[in-house]
């Protein structure tokens, strides 16, 4: 199979996140693991479609009903729950397919109860044939009207003996990302205007150190 090497991610800075991603596994030979939380469109601004289309095995979870549309239109599989601090029914407002937990219902379009799970509790079920992960990719709607809570609530429910070698993350602002992974033992490879990449070894971007 000839290398694919068109990208899909949105653009923020100069590049899109999975070209940023890419210089990190330059072997296209190499097929790895992507676990894709809140993947939203399978192909459109998606970060693993560009992996996908090169033989990665591809993982995708999302909580919206429109987007498990989508994935069966395209014959993807989706596992259709939100991630994060496990409960048997979050009320979210739907955004045009983007759930928002609490209020600030301003544009809602309804509310949908969405069940919540951890993610080691679908790595220990659904996916419990993945021994190792390549690429971690958390990208979701703020919960309780705080931008990356999230996030922050994902990466917490994961028990981290899978150990991702590398982590991107939507990060809008300082919310104690950055302070957590530390303490597991990653690094700060690469800023953009909202992604974050965390890898579990210490490496420069553009021979330039990045700090936490």
């Amino acid at each position: 199979m000839s290398e694919l090497v068109d990208f899909y991610g949105d653009i923020t800075d100069t590049l899109s996140p999975d070209s940023m991603l890419r210089e990190l596994y330059p072997d296209y030979s190499f097929k790895g693991v992507y676990l894709d939380v809140g993947a939203g469109h399978p192909i459109i601004i998606s970060n693993s479609y560009h992996f996908r289309i090169n033989g990665w095995s591809v993982y995708s979870i999302d909580p919206s009903p429109r987007i498990k549309v989508v994935f069966e239109k395209y014959r993807y599989e989706l596992i259709n729950c939100g991630v994060g601090e496990a409960s048997n029914g979050e009320e979210f407002h739907d955004f045009e397919g983007k759930f928002i937990k609490g209020g600030g219902a301003f544009g809602s379009k309804g509310k949908l109860k969405i069940r919540v799970r951890t993610l080691q509790d679908i790595l220990d079920n659904e996916l419990k044939h993945v021994t190792h992960i390549d690429i971690l990719d958390i990208d979701c709607d703020a919960k309780a009207g705080a931008v990356n809570v999230g996030e922050l609530d994902i990466l917490r429910s994961l028990d981290f003996k899978h150990s991702p070698s590398t982590i991107l993350v939507e990060e809008h602002n300082e919310t104690g990302i950055g302070s957590f992974l530390k303490e597991k033992g990653y690094f700060l490879y690469k800023v953009d205007k909202y992604n974050r990449i965390y890898t579990r070894e210490e490496k420069t971007y553009n021979n330039l150190p990045v700090k936490m």
